[in-house]
């Protein structure tokens, strides 16, 4: 057998593995979803060592009978096998119920139930099928909670009234996520789709709401009693080496808490003179606090209904669009589009978050928080759409999607740092295009102060013992959020997905430097579109991967004639 061939082969081992567990990885892949997430530790070992066992045949390939791309696609792989073999150890600090991340799974499954063809018997029973395995991850959930009590672990107090929330808005909306809506029933025709809805009510109420009912007693006045006062991972066993994992995992990061906090710092001070700058360009005279109040409270950059934010978000995009071909050569196939987030998780949501294209649904959404419009300004819409669709997200996605790939696993071996720090790249891009103007920069640079502030908090919350209320004052001070955005940003880093927010501005700055350094090496010869469709080829490959990516872009472009 051939070194690719032994490599596709280690790839189809993978999909197949992860595939069975990760609904939206088949969904992305146009394929059938045959089973949800598991929580069960023997399910999660078995994987852990198949992993390990992936890793090591990858490892011994000989690298030099591969092309650029299908190298690409080994050291990717290995990079992704290493982080899920290394975070098994960590299983128990995960907090399945939790304000940000509480409606994850549920999402994932109530997806996977949307996507599901209902035209004929088959389809019948594998909705049932999938009905039954949401109750299944269900009573893991159960579990996993009850075995962390057991251990003495508990979500952090300040994070149990807005997690309980997300649970009971879950619990409340889940018959009618459950039941399909009768227009998907009609080509069974009346008496199949009675039948399948008695199925699913049973299910539903024998099956699926009592372990989440459960699991939301977990959560009541005895938990509250045991429950930390103190926040971030640094206060639990092992948790020191979590916040180092994770930083490994979300940013492709080695550096010391202590170093991540000061490039924060460092950046802050940048951002500074920036913004100064631009209130004595915009408002010359005014104090910088009267400036940041009339842009937080101006009624020009507020809403008053969720139609009014949804119609700001599509204005910039408008006006951005028609820039596009002068920076890249390829451009997304799928289009783009703003609609409101389920309501249902909007409690412990900051902003909105991104949707990726789908062969059962070729849109790329932003799903924007339309709860209460007019909490949050709207100052830095621009950066955030920007972010998010065009020429964040959805761009890098769908271009992703549209590649010649080495195998199907290659779209989803992606980066936290890559995919995030593309998207901070992607605002400040849309400066350099002429997108953002006036105002906006400012909100621009408020954005960027906020990505700045999450290294110095995020460090602070779970390595450097801070409190919350120290992180809280910090972020009055450097930037410019609602209390509530803030509270809700800051248990987000402590108590969902620590160091996940690192690595936004890490990956900005990595991707930077590799423009820079190209723009160094190649001088006159240097092509942003070119640099972009290369920095793009492969969609989110971990940042060491990316560096090799362009370094082979810019040794192909100093042979051309």
């Amino acid at each position: 057998m051939t070194v690719l061939a032994q490599l596709l082969a280690t790839a189809d081992g993978v999909l197949a593995r992860r595939e069975s567990v990760e609904p939206a990885l088949a969904l992305s892949l146009g394929r059938p979803v045959h089973g949800l997430a598991t929580l069960d530790p023997a399910r999660q070992q078995a994987d852990a060592a198949f992993f390990q066992e992936a890793r090591t045949h990858l490892a011994g390939l000989a690298a030099t009978e591969l092309s650029p791309a299908q190298d690409g696609l080994r050291r990717a792989l290995m990079v992704d096998l290493t982080h899920r073999i290394d975070g098994a150890a960590f299983r128990n600090l995960d907090f399945v119920v939790a304000p940000y991340t509480g409606g994850d799974l549920h999402a994932e499954a109530q997806q996977a139930l949307a996507a599901q063809p209902l035209a004929c018997k088959a389809d019948i029973e594998a909705y049932a099928a999938l009905v039954r395995d949401y109750a299944r991850l269900a009573r893991e959930m159960l579990a996993h909670t009850t075995q962390q009590q057991a251990q003495g672990l508990y979500l952090a107090a300040p994070a149990l009234p807005a997690a309980r929330a997300t649970l009971r808005d879950v619990i409340d909306a889940l018959p009618a996520a459950v039941r399909p809506a009768d227009a998907r029933l009609t080509a069974l025709g009346p008496a199949a789709g009675e039948a399948l809805q008695g199925t699913l009510a049973a299910l539903l109420h024998r099956e699926l709401l009592p372990p989440l009912q459960q699991l939301a007693s977990l959560l009541g006045d005895a938990c509250a009693a045991r429950a930390p006062q103190g926040v971030g991972l640094g206060q639990y066993p092992g948790g020191d080496a979590c916040y180092r994992y994770l930083a490994r995992r979300h940013a492709d990061c080695t550096l010391e808490p202590a170093e991540i906090h000061r490039i924060g710092l460092d950046t802050l001070d940048r951002l500074r003179a920036v913004k100064d700058s631009l209130r004595a360009t915009l408002m010359p005279g005014m104090a910088a606090d009267d400036f940041d109040c009339l842009v937080q409270n101006d009624p020009r950059w507020k809403a008053t209904t969720a139609a009014e934010v949804e119609a700001c978000f599509t204005g910039h995009m408008q006006r951005l669009e028609p820039l596009l071909p002068n920076w890249f050569g390829r451009l997304p196939r799928n289009p783009w589009a703003v609609t409101r987030a389920n309501p249902a998780f909007e409690g412990g949501m900051t902003f909105g978050y991104f949707q990726r294209a789908t062969p059962t649904d070729p849109v790329g959404r932003y799903r924007y928080n339309g709860s209460d419009p007019g909490a949050r300004s709207l100052i830095g819409a621009a950066h955030l759409i920007y972010h998010e669709l065009l020429p964040g997200h959805h761009l890098q996605l769908s271009l992703q999607d549209q590649a010649q790939m080495v195998h199907p696993l290659q779209g989803n071996l992606f980066s936290t740092a890559t995919i995030e720090g593309w998207a901070v790249y992607s605002s400040e891009l849309a400066c350099e295009m002429g997108a953002i103007i006036g105002f906006d920069l400012y909100g621009h640079a408020q954005m960027q102060s906020f990505m700045a502030a999450r290294l110095v908090v995020d460090s602070g919350l779970n390595a450097l013992g801070w409190t919350l209320e120290r992180a809280r004052a910090f972020m009055r001070a450097h930037t410019v959020e609602s209390p509530g955005v803030i509270d809700s940003e800051l248990l987000r880093y402590s108590t969902d997905i620590p160091a996940q927010a690192l690595a936004y501005e890490l990956g900005h700055i990595a991707i930077n430097k590799l423009r820079q350094d190209a723009q160094r090496r190649l001088g006159n010869a240097f092509d942003v579109r070119g640099f972009h469709d290369a920095l793009l080829a492969n969609g989110g490959y971990p940042l060491p991967v990316l560096a090799d990516q362009i370094n082979h872009w810019v040794a192909s472009s100093t042979q051309l004639p």
